[in-house]
């Protein structure tokens, strides 16, 4: 089966939390909260030292099956997956995605107050490390206008530089970049992947990538769900009985074409999670931080 049919059969860890659990009706997929991010035993030393049983303790061998298949080695090989550096030892933190050798495209949100992390490539299962290159992060570059105005999620984005450039394969891709996305239909479809949690109770990542894929809708979608005016910068969405979970934060939005994976957007937050339904979801475009991204990396990642 090839990676376009595969892709668009597999479902996204997700996560049901009822409404009384909400911090508040924009649902940020990154695991910065306490409750949701539980401190590893002991602290990962160096990227060419990660113990197995330590990095597995983020990632306890789970079924995490909802109605879909886990990514195959090799299907979404521009994922990345980061974890944060703290007293207590590493922390599953959030998504990414390989934009040059030396740099991985996340939302704002995941690298706000982070002093150190690691960021894990060539990952679509934590115990099968055969195709794992960790790297460490020596930047991280937020957007400068994050935060800033009514909408707190706007500008959502922030590149961290890697230490040690990337080896590319079959297995770790540098992902196209979108220039012109204007020919973005109503109802067009994307997907979505990540190692998110789906259990805000129980806050472990999924052990395997997962992906599933949404619809891109009109932003006024979006606008009606959270209450806000959203603009140019950001992708409305719906889920299809799947979405995001805390962890999916950063995380590509990304189309596939014969040429391989296009990436539209990076996962900012969502609405609560509703299995029956379709939850509104939340993305930076990529395509409007085409020059940001070209300046902040040396043009070494460029969108075409």
């Amino acid at each position: 089966m090839g990676i376009l049919p595969l892709l668009f059969l597999l479902v996204a860890s997700s996560v049901a939390v009822p409404l009384e659990e909400q911090d508040d009706l924009h649902w940020p997929w990154h695991t910065r909260h306490p409750r949701r991010s539980p401190p590893t035993r002991s602290p990962i030393e160096m990227e060419e030292e990660l113990e197995i049983t330590e990095f597995e303790q983020l990632f306890p061998k789970s079924e995490f099956i909802f109605g879909g298949k886990p990514a195959r080695v090799g299907d979404i090989p521009i994922q990345a997956l980061i974890l944060a550096k703290a007293k207590q030892g590493h922390r599953f933190l959030c998504g990414g995605s390989l934009i040059s050798k030396k740099h991985v495209l996340t939302a704002a949100a995941c690298a706000l107050h982070i002093k150190s992390a690691v960021v894990i490539l060539g990952v679509v299962d934590v115990h099968d490390r055969k195709t794992h290159q960790p790297r460490n992060v020596t930047k991280f570059i937020i957007h400068p206008n994050f935060g800033k105005g009514k909408d707190k999620f706007d500008n959502d984005i922030a590149i961290l530089q890697l230490e040690k450039d990337a080896e590319i394969n079959k297995n770790v891709r540098i992902v196209q970049l979108n220039l012109d996305d204007s020919k973005l239909e109503k109802n067009a479809r994307a997907v979505i992947s990540g190692f998110g949690a789906h259990d805000a109770k129980k806050p472990v990542p999924s052990p395997v990538l997962r992906a599933a894929e949404v619809k891109i809708v009109e932003n006024e979608v979006c606008t009606k769900a959270f209450k806000l005016k959203f603009n140019d910068n950001q992708i409305c969405a719906k889920g299809k009985g799947s979405a995001p979970g805390p962890g999916d934060g950063g995380g590509p939005l990304f189309v596939v074409r014969p040429g391989g994976l296009i990436q539209l957007g990076i996962a900012s937050f969502g609405g609560p999670y509703d299995p029956k339904g379709e939850p509104d979801l939340v993305f930076t475009r990529v395509s409007r931080y085409c020059k940001w991204i070209a300046e902040k990396t040396g043009k070494e990642a460029n969108c075409k």
